[in-house]
């Protein structure tokens, strides 16, 4: 084992993290593709610039490769999502076409029927789907991902259901902190008052719940009493008189967070969906990259997801300050000979995860 229970993981853990993990989602986890409510579309993923989440206009889904097997030209550039009214991909360099599950229909503009080109189908991967997401799985991905769900709607149930939101913007932000730390801050809700006018003034951890088992964590944070009544003109209490006036009901909680053994997280604010994934940088592993998908409710408006994009990228500026710091003292330890030895101790008055997770990534690396 690299750490002690009750002390954080070494540098060391750290920086494998960053080199393997990838690969190893690749191999035996999973990566959220994006939303399917949208029928007849397809998707790059930033995340997975390999891989098309494609759905179909029966509703199926497919996470197909993003390389024609011809010569390997890319169907679409990540961030890309485009309607495909005739449900085919056709490769932009030589034309050939594919249905949305992979098929090839036609070689191009030759014209060669695709009988005579055998094994030219687009490689498949299995796609889990939940609440209009959709996860590409591996291994035993998808076992561990049905009963973090299970887990979910029996401690929280309605609150991740997104019938009444739509998919708004993808959010890409690289940082200068590598993606264990970025997560593992993520987990530890002991600094949420240091974020004094944004999630600070939100929620509070006076009433925190938790509930967790070997595939998820779901952390429940209350409703900060004076969030709906204060007057400032700070963005998160913009954010508070814009919910408001949409006319939803006071909500129970001020947050509540999921974070599933693969790095996937999933978070729910008055209002508000956000699926997000954190992914080392390919080629600097004390770097990474969080994507943020974002889901706002039917019912509200441009200003009140202005007010919430301000407070959710304060919150992520404030916590990247930490985040880049503590990084940067892991690569000391590490220069130093000592990058094998736990670092610093879970702060005992407030349940914290950080073992919970160090525990999944050290048994699979």
């Amino acid at each position: 084992m690299l750490f002690m229970i009750g002390q954080r993981g070494s540098a060391q853990l750290h920086h494998q993290y960053g080199q393997q993990w990838v690969s190893h989602l690749k191999q035996a986890g999973a990566f959220y593709l994006g939303p399917t409510q949208a029928t007849k579309t397809v998707r790059c993923p930033p995340w997975r610039p390999d891989r098309l989440l494609t759905v179909r206009e029966d509703g199926s889904v497919y996470s197909l490769e993003n390389t024609c097997a011809h010569n390997g030209a890319r169907f679409m550039e990540p961030r890309a999502e485009a309607m495909v009214s005739r449900g085919t991909l056709v490769c932009p360099w030589h034309s050939w076409t594919y249905d949305t599950t992979g098929q090839l229909l036609r070689t191009g503009a030759m014209n060669i029927p695709p009988d005579i080109c055998p094994n030219r189908a687009l490689t498949a991967r299995p796609v889990t789907v939940w609440q209009s997401l959709a996860f590409e799985t591996a291994g035993d991905a998808a076992d561990s991902l049905t009963r973090a769900f299970a887990l979910i709607e029996q401690t929280v149930p309605g609150i991740f259901d997104l019938s009444h939101y739509l998919y708004r913007t993808t959010q890409v932000e690289p940082h200068d902190s590598d993606a264990l730390m970025n997560i593992i801050n993520y987990l530890d809700i002991a600094h949420l008052p240091n974020h004094r006018l944004t999630l600070g003034a939100l929620v509070q951890t006076r009433g925190y719940t938790h509930v967790a088992n070997a595939d998820g964590v779901i952390q429940m944070v209350p409703l900060h009493a004076r969030w709906m009544t204060e007057t400032s003109d700070a963005a998160v209490y913009r954010y508070a008189r814009a919910y408001g006036e949409s006319g939803l009901p006071v909500p129970d909680y001020g947050a509540v967070w999921v974070t599933l053994r693969s790095g996937i997280m999933l978070e729910w604010y008055p209002g508000v969906i956000v699926v997000s994934q954190c992914v080392p940088n390919e080629t600097d592993p004390w770097k990474s990259v969080f994507y943020h998908d974002f889901f706002y409710h039917q019912d509200t408006d441009d200003a009140f997801q202005a007010a919430h994009q301000t407070v959710f990228a304060d919150t992520g500026d404030e916590d990247h300050v930490w985040c880049r710091g503590a990084t940067a003292y892991l690569k000391t330890r590490m220069a130093a000979g000592q990058g094998d030895l736990p670092w610093g101790c879970v702060d005992p008055v407030y349940e914290n995860y950080a073992d919970w997770y160090y525990g999944v990534v050290d048994s699979v690396l």
